[in-house]
């Protein structure tokens, strides 16, 4: 359901959900159907998520990049958004078929501190900071993000 909502809201060009939703989903969900089967802690859990994401999520545009005989403009939204939707539901039925059952269970309060949650919210500050710059010409969330990013990476991991 909530590729579902993410391809919509890309779609109709939803303004602020469209920078913030996307993101969100492809840096966390596909890494997480990848490690969900993995034996380690609720913390180390999440950060090979984000990461394996990332990297799923890079060598899908190297892929559709790569059929660029083919696809006339592989960058584009159309097939980027295809090719990443089609890695999602492959991800997701390989998963289901080996477990059973899909849910999301685990010590969730571990993920709560603010050391993981704080960079949850640097993609809305960023757009929100975005915003305001370009409509009324105000750069301080944008300031606040990059002060609190540098603080963050040399104290808060």
């Amino acid at each position: 359901m909530l590729l579902i909502l993410t391809d919509v809201v890309v779609l109709a060009d939803v303004p602020f959900l469209r920078q913030s939703l996307p993101f969100l989903f492809f840096s966390m969900v596909p890494g997480y159907l990848l490690v969900r089967g993995l034996d380690v802690r609720p913390l180390e859990n999440f950060v090979l998520s984000v990461a394996l994401s990332l990297a799923l999520v890079m060598f899908a545009g190297l892929f559709v990049n790569s059929l660029y005989p083919l696809v006339p403009k592989p960058l584009s939204l159309v097939p980027l958004l295809v090719s990443l939707n089609i890695l999602v539901i492959i991800l997701l039925c390989v998963r289901r078929n080996a477990e059973g059952d899909f849910s999301f269970a685990g010590e969730w309060k571990s993920l709560l501190s603010p050391v993981v949650v704080y960079p949850l919210f640097l993609p809305i500050l960023t757009v929100l900071g975005s915003y305001m710059m370009n409509y009324y010409s105000n750069n301080n969330i944008l300031l606040f993000v990059l002060f609190s990013t540098s603080i963050y990476c040399c104290f808060g991991l």
